[in-house]
């Protein structure tokens, strides 16, 4: 299914596609991903990401741009 998902959403442009570090393991998948554009691998601990989120009292809206600064 994300296999399939991935080569539909591949064919869009003007679109973000965010995957977990998994999918890009399908060699089909990556081949997919970088066809129509780019592939943007952000690595943290994951001690860190516990730590953000549990810091974080609310989730701020990825649509507001005022949380963009």
């Amino acid at each position: 299914m994300e296999e399939r998902k991935i080569e539909e959403l591949s064919n869009k442009n003007g679109i973000i596609i965010a995957t977990g570090g998994g999918a890009l393991m399908r060699e089909v998948n990556a081949r997919n991903l970088v066809r129509n554009g780019y592939v943007i691998f952000l690595d943290r601990p994951i001690e860190d990401i516990k730590r953000i989120i549990n810091s974080a009292r609310i989730a701020p809206s990825a649509t507001n741009s005022q949380n963009w600064k």
